[in-house]
Protein backbone atom coordinates (compact mmCIF):
# COMPACT_ATOMS: atom_id res chain seq x y z
CA UNK A 1 0.00 0.00 0.00
CA UNK A 2 1.39 3.66 -1.30
CA UNK A 3 1.24 5.91 2.14
CA UNK A 4 2.28 8.83 0.19
CA UNK A 5 -0.17 11.39 -0.01
CA UNK A 6 -2.12 12.53 -3.34
CA UNK A 7 -3.12 16.42 -3.93
CA UNK A 8 -5.61 17.18 -6.04
CA UNK A 9 -6.19 20.62 -7.50
CA UNK A 10 -10.81 21.12 -8.45
CA UNK A 11 -11.62 23.92 -10.65
CA UNK A 12 -14.94 24.17 -10.34
CA UNK A 13 -17.00 23.99 -13.47
CA UNK A 14 -20.40 23.06 -14.34
CA UNK A 15 -19.46 20.10 -16.16
CA UNK A 16 -17.18 18.72 -13.21
CA UNK A 17 -20.37 19.37 -10.79
CA UNK A 18 -22.69 17.69 -13.16
CA UNK A 19 -20.35 14.48 -13.87
CA UNK A 20 -20.42 14.73 -10.27
CA UNK A 21 -24.36 15.04 -9.49
CA UNK A 22 -25.24 12.10 -11.84
CA UNK A 23 -22.26 9.71 -10.49
CA UNK A 24 -23.83 10.09 -6.70
CA UNK A 25 -27.11 10.24 -8.29
CA UNK A 26 -26.21 6.53 -10.00
CA UNK A 27 -25.07 5.58 -6.73
CA UNK A 28 -28.39 6.34 -4.79
CA UNK A 29 -30.38 2.72 -3.57
CA UNK A 30 -33.34 3.19 -6.64
CA UNK A 31 -34.33 -0.05 -6.53
CA UNK A 32 -35.96 0.70 -3.32
CA UNK A 33 -37.45 3.73 -4.25
CA UNK A 34 -39.10 2.11 -7.61
CA UNK A 35 -39.60 -0.78 -5.14
CA UNK A 36 -41.69 1.35 -2.56
CA UNK A 37 -43.32 3.50 -5.51
CA UNK A 38 -44.99 -0.08 -6.99
CA UNK A 39 -46.23 -1.05 -3.52
CA UNK A 40 -47.98 2.33 -2.34
CA UNK A 41 -48.70 2.60 -6.11
CA UNK A 42 -50.61 -1.13 -6.02
CA UNK A 43 -52.66 -0.69 -2.72
CA UNK A 44 -53.58 2.63 -3.95
CA UNK A 45 -54.85 1.13 -7.00
CA UNK A 46 -56.83 -1.54 -4.63
CA UNK A 47 -58.28 0.77 -2.54
CA UNK A 48 -59.55 3.01 -5.37
CA UNK A 49 -61.03 -0.23 -7.04
CA UNK A 50 -62.30 -2.08 -3.93
CA UNK A 51 -63.94 1.37 -3.10
CA UNK A 52 -65.16 1.55 -6.36
CA UNK A 53 -66.98 -1.66 -5.89
CA UNK A 54 -67.89 -1.26 -2.02
CA UNK A 55 -69.31 1.89 -2.88
CA UNK A 56 -71.22 0.63 -6.09
CA UNK A 57 -72.50 -2.22 -4.10
CA UNK A 58 -73.78 -0.27 -1.28
CA UNK A 59 -75.77 1.82 -3.84
CA UNK A 60 -77.36 -0.99 -5.86
CA UNK A 61 -78.35 -2.48 -2.59
CA UNK A 62 -80.03 0.62 -1.53
CA UNK A 63 -77.81 1.16 1.33
CA UNK A 64 -76.52 4.68 -0.26
CA UNK A 65 -79.10 7.06 -2.48
CA UNK A 66 -76.08 8.22 -4.83
CA UNK A 67 -77.62 8.77 -8.41
CA UNK A 68 -75.36 10.53 -9.57
CA UNK A 69 -72.03 8.38 -8.75
CA UNK A 70 -70.81 6.20 -12.35
CA UNK A 71 -70.25 3.08 -12.35
CA UNK A 72 -66.15 2.60 -12.91
CA UNK A 73 -63.44 0.50 -12.27
CA UNK A 74 -60.46 1.82 -10.53
CA UNK A 75 -59.68 4.71 -13.00
CA UNK A 76 -58.48 6.63 -9.71
CA UNK A 77 -56.10 4.19 -9.31
CA UNK A 78 -54.59 3.92 -12.40
CA UNK A 79 -54.52 8.05 -12.47
CA UNK A 80 -53.05 7.62 -9.29
CA UNK A 81 -49.75 5.25 -10.70
CA UNK A 82 -49.08 7.28 -13.29
CA UNK A 83 -49.36 10.41 -11.30
CA UNK A 84 -46.76 8.59 -8.80
CA UNK A 85 -44.33 7.66 -11.37
CA UNK A 86 -44.95 11.23 -13.18
CA UNK A 87 -43.37 12.84 -10.10
CA UNK A 88 -40.50 11.00 -9.89
CA UNK A 89 -39.61 11.30 -13.45
CA UNK A 90 -40.03 15.23 -12.75
CA UNK A 91 -38.23 15.13 -9.32
CA UNK A 92 -35.15 12.73 -11.39
CA UNK A 93 -34.91 15.58 -13.68
CA UNK A 94 -34.85 18.50 -11.75
CA UNK A 95 -32.46 17.65 -9.80
CA UNK A 96 -30.04 16.54 -12.45
CA UNK A 97 -31.09 20.16 -13.94
CA UNK A 98 -30.88 22.48 -10.52
CA UNK A 99 -28.10 21.14 -8.29
CA UNK A 100 -25.34 22.13 -10.83
CA UNK A 101 -26.59 25.56 -11.27
CA UNK A 102 -27.61 25.99 -7.10
CA UNK A 103 -23.36 25.05 -6.60
CA UNK A 104 -21.85 27.22 -9.69
CA UNK A 105 -23.88 30.30 -8.06
CA UNK A 106 -22.34 29.90 -4.41
CA UNK A 107 -18.69 31.52 -3.50
CA UNK A 108 -17.62 28.85 -2.16
CA UNK A 109 -16.81 27.18 -5.87
CA UNK A 110 -15.47 30.74 -7.25
CA UNK A 111 -11.56 29.14 -6.89
CA UNK A 112 -9.62 26.52 -6.81
CA UNK A 113 -9.73 23.58 -3.98
CA UNK A 114 -6.99 21.74 -2.66
CA UNK A 115 -7.74 18.51 -1.92
CA UNK A 116 -5.78 16.23 -0.21
CA UNK A 117 -5.86 12.30 -0.05
CA UNK A 118 -3.77 10.20 2.46
CA UNK A 119 -3.64 7.07 5.00
CA UNK A 120 -5.47 9.88 7.48
CA UNK A 121 -8.51 10.81 5.14
CA UNK A 122 -9.16 13.22 3.02
CA UNK A 123 -8.10 17.28 3.84
CA UNK A 124 -9.66 19.91 1.71
CA UNK A 125 -8.94 23.41 1.39
CA UNK A 126 -11.10 25.98 -0.13
CA UNK A 127 -10.90 30.03 -0.39
CA UNK A 128 -13.52 30.02 2.52
CA UNK A 129 -13.32 26.92 4.26
CA UNK A 130 -10.93 23.88 5.32
CA UNK A 131 -11.92 20.43 6.78
CA UNK A 132 -11.00 16.84 7.16
CA UNK A 133 -12.72 13.75 6.03
CA UNK A 134 -12.14 10.54 7.54
CA UNK A 135 -12.04 7.72 5.29
CA UNK A 136 -15.34 6.08 7.48
CA UNK A 137 -17.31 8.80 5.81
CA UNK A 138 -16.30 7.60 1.99
CA UNK A 139 -18.90 4.88 1.11
CA UNK A 140 -18.17 4.43 -2.37
CA UNK A 141 -15.88 5.83 -5.61
CA UNK A 142 -17.32 5.37 -9.45
CA UNK A 143 -15.45 6.86 -12.52
CA UNK A 144 -17.37 9.01 -14.79
CA UNK A 145 -16.00 10.61 -18.49
CA UNK A 146 -14.33 13.50 -16.83
CA UNK A 147 -13.79 12.74 -12.67
CA UNK A 148 -13.25 10.21 -9.78
CA UNK A 149 -16.25 10.82 -7.68
CA UNK A 150 -16.18 9.77 -3.85
CA UNK A 151 -19.85 9.51 -2.52
CA UNK A 152 -20.03 10.81 0.81
CA UNK A 153 -22.04 9.60 4.01
CA UNK A 154 -25.12 11.67 4.60
CA UNK A 155 -25.85 11.85 0.94
CA UNK A 156 -23.05 14.59 -0.53
CA UNK A 157 -20.36 13.06 -3.05
CA UNK A 158 -17.08 14.67 -3.81
CA UNK A 159 -15.76 14.97 -7.22
CA UNK A 160 -12.22 14.81 -8.45
CA UNK A 161 -11.66 15.93 -12.00
CA UNK A 162 -8.96 14.60 -13.84
CA UNK A 163 -7.34 17.42 -14.93
CA UNK A 164 -6.48 18.50 -11.50
CA UNK A 165 -4.44 14.90 -11.02
CA UNK A 166 -0.85 15.04 -10.48
CA UNK A 167 1.22 14.32 -13.66
CA UNK A 168 1.26 10.38 -14.39
CA UNK A 169 -1.55 9.29 -11.79
CA UNK A 170 -4.27 7.57 -13.25
CA UNK A 171 -7.74 8.10 -12.01
CA UNK A 172 -7.79 3.95 -11.90
CA UNK A 173 -4.58 4.10 -9.19
CA UNK A 174 -6.05 6.60 -7.82
CA UNK A 175 -8.89 4.60 -7.07
CA UNK A 176 -6.84 1.67 -5.69
CA UNK A 177 -5.00 3.79 -3.47
CA UNK A 178 -8.42 5.13 -1.90
CA UNK A 179 -9.57 1.89 -1.51
CA UNK A 180 -6.35 0.28 0.33
CA UNK A 181 -6.71 3.19 2.59
CA UNK A 182 -10.04 2.68 3.38
CA UNK A 183 -9.70 -0.90 3.71
CA UNK A 184 -6.77 0.41 6.43
CA UNK A 185 -9.70 2.13 8.41
CA UNK A 186 -6.94 4.54 10.20
CA UNK A 187 -9.99 6.28 11.90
Amino acid sequence: MTTEPVTVTVEWTPTVLTDGTRAFQKSLPRRNLWILLGVVSVVMFLIFSLGDKILLSLRDAGALNIASYRDGYGDGGIVFILMCFVCVAIFTVAQRMMVPTIYAETPFFERPWTIELSLHGIRTQGPYNSGHIDWAAVTASAQTKTSLVLSLGGGGYLPLPFAGFPEGLSASDLQARIESWRAAGDF
